[in-house]
């Protein structure tokens, strides 16, 4: 084999490894991926949809909404842990107000509505352990009558 065509071929070679590495080592989850390219989907709790976009990694759920300008109405964060418990919630670096809801066993077991970004470094903790907590803006709760033991869903 001449040398013209081993250089075509060692660059096609390169080219399918680096594809298949990139699919290797794209092993994110789907809620982890969905954040990464600002995809949503949507959660109902008790009447009301909600479009959220997931903090399932320890640095999504540490960032948060902090940063942001502001959350649009129909819009929240969900965050999803790998066990149920006290999980506590400030508002640093969040310049809008929220309420807070926790969720275990699709009910929803602890709301904090019109939390402040005045409130930090405060933080605000569930009355029992949760394993889903859902950001949205404040006044959500109250607009849509949500209430201890509402169910909530994962819409497929």
């Amino acid at each position: 084999m001449s040398l013209s065509y081993k250089i075509p071929i060692a660059c096609v070679s390169v080219l399918i490894l680096i594809l298949s590495l990139s699919f290797v080592f794209d092993g994110c989850s789907k809620a982890s991926c969905m954040q990464e390219k600002n995809e949503y989907m949507t959660v109902s709790i008790g009447k009301a949809d909600v479009k959220v976009e997931i903090a399932s990694t320890s640095d999504a759920r540490m960032l948060g909404l902090g940063g942001r300008g502001s959350l649009a109405d129909g819009y929240g964060m969900l965050f999803i842990f790998e066990k149920s418990d006290l999980y506590g919630f400030w508002m640093k670096d969040v310049p809008f107000a929220l309420d807070i809801i926790w969720i275990d066993k699709d009910k929803v077991i602890s709301i904090e509505k019109n939390v402040t970004p005045g409130s930090f470094p405060q933080v605000f903790y569930p009355k029992l352990p949760a394993n889903l907590v859902l950001e949205v803006s404040s006044g959500f709760v109250d607009k849509h009558s949500l209430k201890i033991g509402d169910n909530f869903y994962l819409n497929p």
